[in-house]
């Protein structure tokens, strides 16, 4: 076993120095991964420190201590690419929008104010009975597990269908005004 293997060993059996050890040596390396990945500079240090904590979580489980490197650089691409699809998922919005907001300004209150009061129940009634069923499960906020029996879905489709039952009432309410598709429908 080489030197890094050592220091992982060590580290596993909490050695302090070796764990420092390790992080001294392939930080650089770590912040250069999310860099390479397109990270914005604001993020890499969020994206260092994940990768970071998964290493200490599965330190157990690397099984070819020398690849410590290997891993980590690993690691750190796949959390790079969750960032990076998160920001992608978000819209910027500009400080003045924010500032134009009262404080006690509820968003989604406001939004749901401008559909007026008979078209969503009306709109809610032509969607299937399956996307009615999910839709108010889900507003109850009922676990997915519950949701996948009483509606006999996988738990991992319940999301996909859930978007596209909104994405069927929205298309019903051609005078509901602000109301968007949310990063948690994509």
């Amino acid at each position: 076993m080489g030197e890094t293997g050592d220091l992982v060993e060590r580290a596993r059996d909490g050695d302090r120095d070796a764990w420092n050890e390790l992080v001294d040596r392939f930080a650089r390396m770590v912040l250069a991964v999310a860099a390479s990945n397109g990270v914005r500079p604001a993020d890499r240090d969020d994206v260092a420190q994940v990768t970071w904590l998964k290493l200490a979580q599965n330190l157990d489980r690397i099984e070819r201590p020398d690849a410590v490197g290997a891993w980590l650089a690993m690691t750190c691409r796949h959390e790079a690419l969750r960032v990076r699809a998160r920001g992608a998922r978000e819209i910027p919005v500009e400080d003045e929008a924010f500032a134009r907001l009262a404080d006690d300004t509820d968003v989604e209150d406001e939004a749901l104010r401008s559909i007026p009061d008979n078209e969503l129940p009306a709109a809610f009634a032509k969607l299937s009975d399956r996307c009615q069923t999910l839709l108010r499960l889900l507003l109850l906020e009922r676990p997915y597990s519950e949701i996948s029996e009483i509606l006999g879905m996988p738990i991992g489709g319940i999301g996909p269908t859930r978007s596209r039952c909104l994405d069927k009432l929205r298309r019903l309410l051609p005078n509901a005004s602000g109301i968007t598709r949310s990063s948690k429908d994509s």
